[in-house]
């Protein structure tokens, strides 16, 4: 989790100069971890950039590769994903 901190606060520092910022919605899927265990850190990187919205949407193991697939195949991927780490060699691939 201290992966996708990383990730998403310092792939937004850029945003944080002040002035106007449009709305921007983050879908965000996973597949291992209840919506309560990303509330938090959700909520504090909401907290410094309000205008970002991230929904959380937890899929089932059975269904996630296979959604994944159609979503980046019809252009509708989500813009934040996780995937478990034993995945990457097929991946690679």
């Amino acid at each position: 989790m201290s992966v996708l901190a990383v990730i998403l606060i310092g792939g937004f520092i850029a945003w944080k100069i002040p002035g106007k910022h449009k709305p921007v919605t983050l879908e965000f899927w996973s597949v291992f971890d209840d919506t309560d265990q990303y509330a938090s850190l959700i909520g504090k990187f909401q907290q410094t950039y309000p205008w970002i919205e991230i929904n959380y949407k937890k899929f089932t193991y059975e269904k996630y590769e296979q959604k994944l697939l159609e979503a980046w195949a019809t252009g509708k991927s989500p813009d934040i994903f996780s995937i478990h780490n034993t995945w990457l060699p097929k991946k690679a691939s």
